[in-house]
């Protein structure tokens, strides 16, 4: 299915909780933003320019300091803009060294106007060094649930592959079928898939989380993991627009020492006619040293 670019700025609404019972303990978190997403006007490329607006945490600004600086610094990381292929699946990050730059004089911005110390220094690099290099932002978004929904494109009513990331744990694969949906004003697919691929290392770390010893009788292998996996995507029969993506994960042990259920949903909410600026369109300037070194 081929998706053609589109004038104005589409804004979602997206939602992602995480529930967790770690044998006795319930966590519990949500996360909602505003997202919108812009076509470049680039004459050969298709790309597409997301924007990350009025994020809020368990239904709130986060007061603790540590956490409001995370999420600033997340936030900073947009706009970002990424090419897409004509069936909307991710290809490249094509202006990755100027969105770097960019980023860097917003988080030292942000830290000399409201954050002092050691620390705040300390979280910032932190941050920097998971996206330092092309390939290490792909691969920290490809552990975001928003983009491995988001990317997720079923064509055909065939056997697909889904890698999603749990918090803490690592990475599992999860295959199964496709089917296509259509009602009166919109069409899609569902996937549904089950667990199919779990390391040793995810095993390890789930265990160590939750304390269980090697051989202990409580101690969690691969085979006594139980999982679902649904993902719902709809769009607009008349112009391809996309409507509703959802996505449920489900993770448990046999022995109930362990429940872990992570939903996440974008939902379209209109159209905005204000413009997300690519990188290149940022109202900055690169010295010739700027250049060499980033």
């Amino acid at each position: 299915m081929k998706v053609k670019d589109w004038k104005n700025t589409r804004m979602y609404k997206v939602s992602h909780t995480v529930k967790v019972k770690e044998r006795s303990t319930l966590l519990k978190s949500e996360t909602t933003y505003d997202l919108g997403i812009h076509c470049s006007t680039h004459p050969e490329l298709k790309r597409r320019i997301f924007s990350k607006e009025n994020l809020h945490l368990n239904g709130a600004w986060p007061k603790d300091a540590t956490i409001r600086l995370y999420a600033q610094l997340e936030l900073a990381t947009y706009p970002l803009e990424i090419e897409v292929d004509e069936e909307e699946n991710f290809l490249t990050l094509p202006t990755y060294r100027l969105w770097l730059t960019h980023w860097k004089k917003k988080a030292d911005a942000l830290l000399s106007e409201q954050y002092h110390g050691d620390f705040a220094e300390s979280l910032k690099e932190n941050f920097l060094v998971t996206m330092d290099t092309e390939e290490k932002l792909k691969q920290k978004l490809q552990q975001e649930a928003f983009w491995n929904l988001f990317f997720l494109n079923c064509n055909e009513e065939d056997t697909h592959r889904l890698r999603w990331n749990f918090l803490k744990l690592g990475n599992a694969i999860f295959s199964g079928n496709s089917k296509e949906e259509s009602a009166k004003e919109t069409y899609g697919f569902r996937f549904q898939g089950q667990l199919e691929e779990i390391n040793e290392d995810f095993t390890k770390a789930l265990n160590e989380k939750l304390k269980f010893p090697w051989l202990s009788k409580n101690y969690i292998h691969a085979i006594d993991l139980q999982s679902e996996c649904n993902v719902l995507s709809l769009r607009e029969k008349e112009n391809g627009r996309l409507e509703h993506k959802s996505a449920e994960i489900i993770l448990k042990s046999k022995n109930n020492q362990y429940f872990y259920n992570e939903k996440i949903k974008m939902i379209h909410q209109g159209i905005s006619l204000r413009k997300i600026e690519p990188s290149h369109a940022f109202t900055f300037f690169l010295s010739e040293k700027d250049e060499e070194t980033n």
